[in-house]
């Protein structure tokens, strides 16, 4: 909801709407989908939510790619909801791709990174994107040997 709200906000006309809220409807889509499932007590099994996890990476590259630089951000809550589901190694893996695929978008596109000190940023983003996927996945560990073992 809050990225509809920024779309809204940051949109100059019409098609600059569009751009941003299309892909962005597909997400609440999909998320409304998953919502969905867990409340009939259907849950999604991991390719589900894998798939529903690429999806999420793909649109807000799309955004980003669609002249939205400042919804990077919504990175951050993809990797925190994958690191909360599953295991660290396949967490990592997910996360590595994460950063990558950011980090030669920030290069390449315009404006790109120019390595005269605005590099530093790309840093910090990729450091606290591999940061927020670590402590969610110390916390699912944490929480798993709290839980009772079952008979």
């Amino acid at each position: 909801v809050g990225a509809i709200f920024s779309a809204l906000y940051q949109a100059n006309d019409v098609s600059a709407m569009e751009r941003s809220l299309i892909p962005l409807l597909v997400l609440v889509a999909a998320n409304f989908f998953l919502q969905a499932r867990y409340m009939m007590r259907l849950p999604a099994n991991a390719l589900l939510l894998q798939i529903g996890s690429v999806i999420d990476m793909a649109v807000i590259t799309v955004l980003v790619l669609g002249g939205s630089p400042d919804f990077f951000v919504f990175y951050y809550p993809v990797a925190l909801a994958y690191a909360l589901v599953f295991v660290r190694r396949i967490t990592m893996i997910f996360t590595a791709a994460l950063g990558i695929g950011y980090a030669v978008m920030a290069v390449i596109l315009p404006p790109g990174i120019h390595f005269n000190g605005d590099e530093k940023g790309l840093v910090i983003r990729l450091v606290t994107l591999v940061g927020t996927s670590l402590l969610a996945t110390m916390y699912w560990r944490i929480q798993r040997a709290r839980r009772p073992e079952r008979a």
